[in-house]
């Protein structure tokens, strides 16, 4: 039986690079299979609508496979021999895609990755990874700030 472990991909490349490396390190390729998720919100979807060549409005998980976060977690999940599911979701609100998803898709735990924010700036703009965290029903594999700046192979040995 599979394990499958939800990795949600910001916008950032090095942050969706150093989530992957963890998986791969802590997960089986031959049982762990990687959702990688982007989430649009409306803002982020028209724009990439809007830059694709397609004739009709493409699918949304066709979208976050464009995504360079996205293309950098599959490299190495592909690296690794990790068989990996791509799913991009429209939605204003991030944290309730993500736990949604969790409960449609099965999922056994998450991988995230932390950045440092004040406590000011939480309260304005508000904290994804608190609300996963406190209302997840499987565990969440926090990520540290400052893990996208370990050198890969210090990420990743055993």
């Amino acid at each position: 039986m599979s394990e499958r472990v939800l990795v949600p991909a910001s916008r950032f490349d090095p942050w969706a690079r150093a989530v992957a490396d963890t998986v791969t390190s802590m997960e089986a390729s031959a049982t762990a299979v990687p959702h990688l998720v982007h989430v649009f919100d409306e803002i982020e979807w028209n724009s990439t609508v809007q830059q694709s060549d397609a004739a009709t409005v493409p699918d949304p998980d066709e979208l976050a496979e464009r995504k360079s976060a996205i293309m950098a977690a599959a490299t190495i999940f592909d690296d690794a021999g990790f068989d990996y599911t791509v799913i991009g979701i429209e939605s204003e609100t991030p944290s309730r895609a993500l736990l949604d998803l969790v409960d449609e898709a099965n999922i056994d735990r998450i991988y995230m990755y932390g950045r440092k924010r004040s406590p000011a700036g939480k309260t304005v703009f508000g904290s994804r990874l608190q609300t996963i965290l406190a209302n997840s029903p499987v565990p969440v594999i926090v990520l540290p700030a400052d893990a996208a700046s370990w050198p890969r192979d210090l990420a990743t040995d055993s």
